[in-house]
């Protein structure tokens, strides 16, 4: 018999590198979760998706997506909508190491996110959500109760939009998540967080993690030592990158 992980949050940001939201009634697929980073930003020039730890104020911008329109809120105040209609042209960017076809979106909001981050960036749908490693990254409460307490954070549970992760669920052991690889699960949730009751996921490898869990997600400010922390004590894979939380896909 299949164990059980009840999910206690899910959350994503529809544009990456933006502002990780709380969700309700998210769908699973083999590709991730409906809706997770379907658009980013690319460099023209370079050919290179814009990576969020040497972005870190796109943290600040708030997306939603509603009848294939997109919302953008700005910290200032400030949001525009533009209907996700794409130019016909492919682009073919590097997102470390790995080539991913985007396809840019006409409209206002490739100048006004130039204008934001002070160099020329176009807004793109991607083929297939753009996201580091599996589809999916799974954490534990009591991982990131523990880390709080190391780091001497109250409430750091509530701070899980640092990692981005996709699901949080419902543990008693810091880190037990990190000895699941290779086993799978069915996912149950308190109504209105999972759009179906019969998920099933297979864990893989420990998400290995970067600067970007030092930036505070609702002002985009460096305002702890995360990284480091996780370092000093924490299980680092074959390229010394401390870990935090797990990958996971689809059964």
């Amino acid at each position: 018999m299949t164990e059980t992980l009840h999910v206690v949050s899910a959350g994503f940001s529809h544009l990456k590198g933006t502002s990780h939201q709380p969700r309700h009634l998210v769908e699973l697929t083999d590709k991730g979760v409906i809706g997770d980073r379907e658009l980013c930003l690319v460099d023209p020039v370079q050919k290179r998706v814009l990576r969020t730890v040497q972005n870190p104020a796109l943290l600040k911008v708030i997306t939603e997506v509603a009848d294939n329109r997109l919302t953008v809120s700005f910290p200032d105040g400030k949001s525009y909508t533009t209907p996700l209609v794409e130019t016909g042209e492919v682009i073919v960017c590097d997102y470390w190491g790995r080539n991913e076809s985007v396809h840019p979106i006409a409209g206002q909001l490739s100048e006004v996110f130039t204008y934001y981050l002070g160099r020329p960036v176009l807004l793109a749908r991607a083929e297939r959500n753009i996201v580091y490693g599996r589809p999916l990254t799974i954490i534990g409460t009591a991982s990131l109760k523990e880390l709080g307490q190391r780091l001497g954070a109250e409430n750091f549970e509530q701070q899980y939009a640092r990692f981005r992760a996709s699901l949080v669920v419902e543990t008693s052991e810091p880190f037990i998540e990190e000895t699941w690889q290779g086993c799978s699960f069915d996912l149950t949730a308190k109504r209105g967080i999972l759009a179906q009751d019969n998920y099933s996921v297979n864990i893989a490898n420990p998400v290995p993690r970067c600067a970007v869990i030092d930036y505070n997600p609702a002002t985009g400010e460096k305002d702890a030592r995360i990284l480091k922390t996780l370092a000093s004590f924490r299980l680092l894979n074959d390229k010394g990158e401390p870990c935090f939380g797990v990958f996971a896909s689809l059964r």
